[in-house]
């Protein structure tokens, strides 16, 4: 490698640090499945973990066009550079039924539970993970409030 394409290198790396950049690579943004009408219901919920500042976010959206919930998660950006993910599963709670729209977590920033039919039923994301990190593991168990 040249002396110029080092210096390149060295100084655009010193830039990132500089300005807050990750150099680390993301895990791909996976496409929305929700309609485009889809709408937050209730608050978000921050998962900590055994760490004092959030590793994720878990939210739940409804769209009135489709008739349907969905449950999802955002792992945060510092998580994931500092060696953070999760293990379990997110889905929808159907009040008086069963978990529905249920997927796996892994290694990835945000997931999307599939699409649950929530015309007329109150509903709420649910979240059972491990959350592992570089030292540490912690389970965590955490439901968004009721939308109805």
């Amino acid at each position: 490698m040249s002396t110029a394409v080092r210096s390149l290198t060295a100084l655009a790396a010193a830039m990132a640090l500089v300005l807050g950049l990750s150099l680390s690579t993301a895990s791909p943004a996976q496409a929305s499945p929700m309609c485009s009408d889809a709408y937050q219901v209730k608050g978000t919920v921050y998962i900590y973990g055994d760490q004092s500042t959030p590793v994720a976010s878990l939210k739940q959206f409804y769209s009135p066009s489709c008739g349907q919930n969905w449950g999802y998660l955002w792992v945060w950006q510092w998580a994931l550079d500092a060696g953070y993910w999760l293990r379990g599963e997110l889905a929808v709670y159907v009040q008086n039924e069963t978990l529905q729209g249920t997927v796996p977590l892994g290694r990835y920033q945000e997931f999307y539970t599939d699409a649950v039919p929530g015309y007329g039923k109150c509903t709420r994301a649910y979240l059972s993970a491990s959350i592992y990190g570089p030292n540490s593991s912690t389970s965590v168990e955490e439901v968004t409030a009721w939308g109805c």
